[in-house]
């Protein structure tokens, strides 16, 4: 059997890195580009503790990681204020989304919607 070693030189430091550790977007968060929610450290139950979070208001121009860090930031805003119905999940999206986002946004649960509804029928 006969061993040939690639040509491609794969072990050179230069390559681009597909998706960082961190987000790269450079805005810092501010009033202008975020939204505060307080939350309960046990959502459901009276009387529990409190805690602020921050989430980025979503303009589109976020990179990868700044989007995926975004999903996590909102899922967390959902579990900690009990949202477990449509209409107030749906406001606190469009709370943290830029009007051209949600845009997309809504425009992309129609065709979910409409695409499920065709595939039941």
């Amino acid at each position: 059997m006969k061993v040939v070693t690639s040509n491609n030189n794969d072990t050179k430091g230069d390559k681009d890195i597909l998706l960082p550790l961190t987000g790269t977007t450079a805005d810092k968060l501010d009033k202008s580009n975020s939204k505060t929610f307080e939350l309960s450290s046990n959502p459901g139950s009276q009387g529990a503790a409190t805690f602020k979070a921050t989430v980025r208001v979503l303009q589109g121009h976020e990179d990868l990681r700044s989007k995926i860090e975004w999903v996590k930031d909102t899922e967390a805003v959902l579990e900690g204020t009990n949202t477990t119905t449509l209409t107030p999940a749906r406001n606190i999206v469009k709370a943290v989304l830029g009007p051209v986002t949600h845009n997309y946004f809504v425009a992309g649960m129609s065709y979910l919607a409409s695409a499920r509804s065709q595939t039941e029928m």
